[in-house]
């Protein structure tokens, strides 16, 4: 179009964000416009969402005595003389505009100046559009994954708590149908060591409960080496073990 400045801007999404030129081209007399930050002067960017938003409109070389207030003072911020703005609308919603602009001179647009912007809005919202759906379907496709993967973890979950209460089961089973009390505290420390996976699992009986402070070496299990060791006395242990009040508690 050998226009001197194009412009495409995202407005902002949230409340708390201003918005961004999305791209910009300029001949080599202009100069950029600065990003939208806190320390650019972008007092022409808040009335770009108070302009016209239904279609393309135009200002030329005749139409500056017709201009809205909210249009002279948006050309007027930006210093333009002719402009060709199209707002872009995505699903009912206003995302951005491209604005076309002459700073130095103003100049007539022509027909096929027209059609050509108001053609290269379409294709940007399909691209916007077609852009958008991706992402969509992204984020669909990765909360659906998440799904699935936290219902195979709750299954397998599942399946290990049906297994260890299955194993409890079978181990409180055994303990029930031993009727020697030897092999009562045996059976009891070997099968805890391997439900539990502990190193060592001891029953010690309490000599005097009043004076809880030595008791004796009932049975136990222990691992070593990654093999089960299991130590049982012929009969239970006369030995004292000394206890302390922590080990007692």
């Amino acid at each position: 179009l050998g226009v001197e400045r194009v412009l495409l801007v995202q407005y902002s999404t949230l409340p708390h964000q201003i918005g961004r030129i999305v791209d910009q081209a300029t001949a080599p007399s202009i100069p950029l416009l600065k990003e939208l930050d806190a320390e650019a002067d972008a007092s022409w960017f808040p009335l770009l969402p108070q302009l016209p938003d239904q279609g393309l409109w135009a200002i030329g070389d005749r139409e500056q005595e017709t201009l809205q207030p909210i249009q002279r003072e948006f050309c007027q911020a930006l210093g333009l003389k002719s402009v060709l703005h199209l707002p872009i609308r995505l699903e009912r919603r206003q995302w951005g505009c491209v604005s076309v602009q002459q700073l130095t001179t103003a100049r007539p647009w022509t027909t096929t100046d027209l059609q050509f912007v108001y053609r290269l809005g379409q294709l940007l919202c399909l691209g916007l559009t077609h852009a958008e759906m991706t992402i969509r379907s992204y984020n669909q496709t990765a909360s659906v994954q998440t799904i699935l993967a936290q219902s195979h973890y709750q299954k397998e979950e599942h399946l290990k708590a049906v297994q260890r209460e299955r194993t409890l089961s079978d181990v409180i089973d055994k303990i029930r149908l031993t009727f020697d009390l030897r092999t009562l505290f045996q059976t009891t420390v070997t099968e805890v060591v391997q439900l539990l996976q502990a190193d060592r699992v001891v029953i010690i009986k309490i000599i005097d409960i009043d004076r809880p402070t030595a008791g004796e070496v009932m049975a136990e299990a222990n691992v070593i080496l990654g093999g089960v060791s299991h130590h049982c006395c012929a009969l239970p242990s006369r030995e004292n073990l000394s206890l302390s009040p922590a080990l007692v508690r």
